[in-house]
């Protein structure tokens, strides 16, 4: 009797175990998933105007493609990295401060954007005045 039952308790431990180990593969790596976040963050806010005949639905699969990785992955992976919040915290930190960079390198080259067509429509009006 004793040997059965200890023939179960090793039964379920390695039962554990390899639940625990297909999960794992799940998991993503950390800088994977911070670049993900980032994107994805960028996509969410993105002005309908910009994207044009894409989606941001199409561009969410496209950064998926792009990394290798499934909703699932990423789903299981966020959970995860949640479940241990002053790591997550820590993780979030790392995020915005990404953003705030992306944020200051887009508001550069509108401005640049906007003098380079100033310039042009100023160089346009300059030749019709020269006519």
């Amino acid at each position: 009797m004793r040997f059965i039952w200890l023939f179960f308790m090793i039964s379920a431990l390695l039962l554990g175990i390899s639940c625990t180990d297909s999960n794992q593969s799940l998991l993503i790596e950390d800088q994977t998933y911070q670049d993900m976040f980032v994107e994805f963050a960028i996509i969410n806010h993105m002005d309908e105007k910009l994207l044009r005949d894409t989606t941001k639905e199409e561009l969410v699969e496209r950064v998926y493609d792009h990394y290798g990785v499934t909703e699932e992955q990423f789903r299981y992976t966020h959970d995860t990295f949640e479940s241990n919040i002053s790591e997550q915290l820590l993780r979030m930190e790392k995020i915005l401060i990404r953003l705030r960079e992306e944020r200051e390198l887009i508001n550069e080259a509108a401005q640049k954007y906007e003098i380079e067509q100033k310039a042009a429509a100023d160089s346009l009006h300059q030749r019709i005045l020269n006519r």
